[in-house]
């Protein structure tokens, strides 16, 4: 999806404007301008982005623990997960009210 200043490749324009399913119709025709003119369509993809690695650090700081005192202090382990978990949830409610 990278395409050089010689012509080389394909953009994300071309091949969202290429695809026709069969129920879209038009497939994705203006979807490019949408994602890169509109500030609140910009501002839902970062936050649900945001918050899927916000929730993806709380389960792997649950099941991985980082540091060894978190593998035997099991308060402070559920209490991180909680956090990050309440943090995610928080951003996707926040992208889903910024949406197209």
């Amino acid at each position: 999806m990278y395409k050089t200043n010689w012509g080389i490749g394909h953009g994300l324009k071309d091949i969202l404007e290429a695809h026709k399913g069969p129920f879209t119709g038009q497939g994705h025709k203006g979807l490019y301008e949408i994602l890169t003119t509109s500030w609140h369509a910009q501002l839902s993809l970062n936050l649900a982005m945001l918050g899927s690695l916000t929730i993806i650090v709380a389960h792997h700081m649950y099941s991985m623990p980082p540091y060894p005192y978190l593998a035997t202090d099991y308060g402070t382990q559920l209490s991180l997960f909680t956090h990050h978990m309440w943090i995610g949830g928080s951003l996707f409610m926040i992208a889903s009210h910024h949406k197209i």
